[in-house]
């Protein structure tokens, strides 16, 4: 949705580090067209599912979805919608949830998993991801010292 307004870059990570994608070159001024770093997504297959055609979270397969469902079934508001290696809850959608209710489900997930605020909401994702983990791997693919960036 954002892409056509992005200036062009050589890389742009999303869904709190879970995706990279590639400038692949062609004469633009935007963010597009773009091919998705599929050595970035493989190292979380384990816990979100192998990439691959777009499927409803009830059908994803990995440590991710079962929590998505387990939350939705429980009552969170839990959203998917445009993201295949995190999902977002809201507590303010949640209705009869309560911050504590939310303590409580944090201290439930697999170590394979994060989770962090992002826009009032909670972003769940797999550990393997987030911002800072995408940005090393990318100032390693392009050979520079994290000193430097």
């Amino acid at each position: 949705q954002r892409l056509p307004y992005l200036p062009r870059a050589d890389a742009y990570v999303a869904e709190n580090g879970g995706r990279i994608f590639h400038d692949v070159g062609a004469d633009s001024w935007t963010a597009a067209p773009l091919q998705e770093d599929l050595n970035w997504r493989s190292k979380h297959d384990v816990v979100v599912g192998a990439a691959g055609r777009w499927r409803p979270p009830e059908k994803r397969q990995g440590e991710l979805w079962h929590l998505y469902r387990r939350l939705a079934s429980e009552g969170w508001n839990c959203d998917s919608i445009g993201y295949t290696t995190s999902f977002r809850l809201s507590l303010t959608k949640s209705f009869g949830k309560t911050e504590e209710q939310l303590s409580a489900v944090f201290k439930t997930i697999s170590p394979n998993l994060r989770y962090s605020y992002n826009l009032g909401s909670v972003d769940f994702m797999p550990a393997t991801s987030g911002k800072a983990q995408a940005a090393h791997y990318l100032m390693t693919m392009y050979g520079q010292d994290s000193k430097n960036c």
